[in-house]
């Protein structure tokens, strides 16, 4: 069971098909040209946004919108022109992870500069000097085309806000943490191909943080500023936990990604909040609404893992009290929801139509 695809199917206008032929080859481009359009500021550079726009779309490998760091910039380029700075450094870079400028040709200032999907590097700059640091962070899962990033000071300044990606990263063992990327997905592959291969579809960057010390704080996702990335705290969970981890940050992606394009009647504004039952945050109504159909799809993924024999009697309880708190919390987080969408909208078929999958399963 995929409940994203699902419901892209069921209650979207164009489908998982119209989705991965018609949007995603455009979207890098579309979005280049969307902040242009709004950002008044870039009028002079209209020209020369047009055409890095119109390389997106040049058939490179991998495509534009697999790699992440091209709408990083995009964002960055939309943060730039609001306060009306010199966008030049971040059309450069964005050059750059399109390919169509050399890292070494490019006028850039001092950073980390992530070009993992331009020729696998990470460099950092200081005062002209460039140092390698893709081998003290990098690392490939085999079987996943994304690529994984070892929590780094500084990686991700000027993206990830301090609070989120910590300057400060407690010791770890990169052999632990790559173990449990590889597990997760592979209990990914096991619960449900179809998940599994849409993830790989999507996911191309797996960015593993310092430790929050916030045992709340799984995972995050950037929404469309950083596509096809995610964000999860290795330190705070075991294997299965990162399984779940993968597959939420992913449904997030699909779903930020289908409504922006055709966004569903009903949907709660974004300063509206509710606390959430699982997690006992207050956390924007739109975003729980994301958060019912990766619950439910979470509670049949636990339910699943109970049936392998080689759990430890450790990781069985822990898998049981999972399931068993989102299974208590869901109808909570429904009615929830229910208060604060107008019946017979889009949304509210939506959540109607995925609790009815959960009560087949559980009933």
């Amino acid at each position: 069971m995929n409940l994203a695809l699902e419901c892209l199917e069921r209650f979207s206008d164009f489908g998982y098909e119209g989705l991965v032929t018609g949007i995603e080859p455009t979207m890098a481009g579309h979005f280049l040209l969307s902040t242009a359009e709004l950002q008044p500021s870039l009028g002079p550079r209209r020209t020369e946004i047009a055409e890095i726009a119109e390389a997106t779309n040049n058939g490179s490998d991998p495509p534009a919108w697999q790699n992440p760091e091209v709408f990083a910039q995009i964002a960055l380029l939309a943060q730039a022109a609001a306060r009306k700075d010199d966008p030049s450094a971040v059309l450069e870079l964005l050059r750059v992870q399109l390919g169509l400028i050399e890292f070494a040709d490019a006028r850039l200032g001092d950073g980390i500069f992530r070009l993992v999907h331009v020729d696998g590097s990470i460099r950092a700059c200081r005062g002209g000097r460039v140092e390698r640091l893709e081998d003290q962070i990098v690392e490939a899962v085999a079987g996943v085309p994304a690529r994984v990033l070892l929590p780094h000071k500084g990686l991700f300044d000027g993206l990830v806000s301090a609070d989120l990606y910590r300057a400060d990263s407690d010791p770890y063992d990169r052999a632990d943490f790559c173990k449990k990327v590889l597990a997760a997905v592979d209990l990914l592959d096991s619960y449900s191909p179809e998940i599994a291969a849409d993830f790989r579809n999507v996911i191309r960057t797996i960015v593993l943080v310092p430790d929050l010390h916030d045992s709340r704080q799984w995972s995050y996702n950037l929404r469309l500023a950083y596509f096809g990335a995610v964000f999860v705290n290795a330190f705070a969970i075991g294997r299965h936990a990162m399984a779940e981890a993968l597959m939420h940050e992913y449904f997030h992606q699909r779903l930020w990604q289908w409504w922006t394009y055709d966004r569903p009647s009903g949907l709660p504004p974004e300063d509206l909040l509710i606390r959430s039952p699982v997690t006992n945050r207050e956390k924007p109504a739109i975003v729980m609404l994301q958060a019912l159909l990766i619950y439910l799809s979470a509670q049949r993924l636990y339910a699943d893992f109970l049936s392998d024999e080689a759990l430890t009697l450790d990781e069985q309880q822990w898998v049981e009290q999972r399931a068993s708190n989102l299974s208590a919390a869901i109808p909570d987080l429904h009615q929830a929801l229910v208060e604060h969408i107008p019946q017979e909208t889009t949304s509210a078929l939506m959540i109607d139509y995925a609790m009815e999958r959960f009560a087949a399963h559980v009933g």
